[in-house]
This record gives C-alpha cells, structure tokens and sequence, in this order.
C-alpha cells in the first residue's frame, strides 16, 4: 500500500533459469531477467483508486509469426486525474536473449501514444490491443 493511497501497487521481477539448468533443479541459479524501458530490476503498476489506474502491467506468453515468445505489455496515463480522459502511452516488449550481460532483456517491438483518450490504463490496453483486465 503507498502511503496516501487508497489502492496498493503489484511489483513484478521476472526471473529465468539459466541455459544448461532445468526449472527443478534445487542447484540451478537464477537470472533477474531487467524489465520495463528503463530497465530496471522491477516494474509496478500504479493504481490509484477503485476507478483510476494510471498504469498497468501484463504478461503472456504466445506466437509472434510462428515463434513462441514471451511478451510485457504496458499502458500508461500521462498527468492522469480521476474523472478526466487522456492519452495513454502502450509498450509492447518481448523477452530476448542477450550475447551479453544481462543475458536476457525485454525488448520494445511497438510502442505509440494513443489516439483516443481514457480514464484509465486498463481501459487503454483493452482498447487499443483487446487485452482484457484479468
């Protein structure tokens, strides 16, 4: 719960079982995969009230063409105020692996500012993309 909210915020890490390991192994490290455009070890989501969600955070795994792959979707409200609309900014990233360190890292293959205006980031990524809430 953030001090001075009536909503409390989820923090995502995304970790990996190196190459070489399999995902029941006890001895098997793990890799903190950074997330999010600023690549940073967490991301959060930022709800606001019971209305209001200024951004908000979904993962999937699916097809790109033919290829599995593992995706992070983003939407996010700029200067968001409950009761008003605004563009929101959309990021579609999917998980690639690195030749370097990190060895894996989210990597942006669409992002755009919308068109429309929202009341909130949830609303924005089912509009845009048709991405459901839960």
């Amino acid at each position: 719960m953030q001090f001075d909210s009536t909503g409390s915020h989820d923090v995502f890490t995304v970790t990996l079982v190196p190459d070489g390991y399999s995902d029941d192994d006890p001895n098997a490290p793990w890799l903190i995969v950074p997330i999010g455009n600023n690549e940073s070890e967490t991301i959060d989501d930022a709800p606001f009230d019971g209305e209001l969600v200024q951004k908000t955070i979904r993962f999937f795994n699916g097809l790109l063409g033919s290829k599995k792959e593992t995706f992070l979707f983003v939407a996010s409200l700029d200067n968001a105020i409950p009761g008003t609309q605004t563009k929101a900014k959309i990021s579609v990233q999917i998980l690639k692996p690195e030749e370097e360190n990190p060895p894996y890292i989210f990597q942006p293959i669409l992002e755009f500012q919308t068109q429309k205006e929202y009341v909130n980031a949830d609303d924005a990524l089912f509009g845009e993309l048709g991405i459901p809430k839960d």
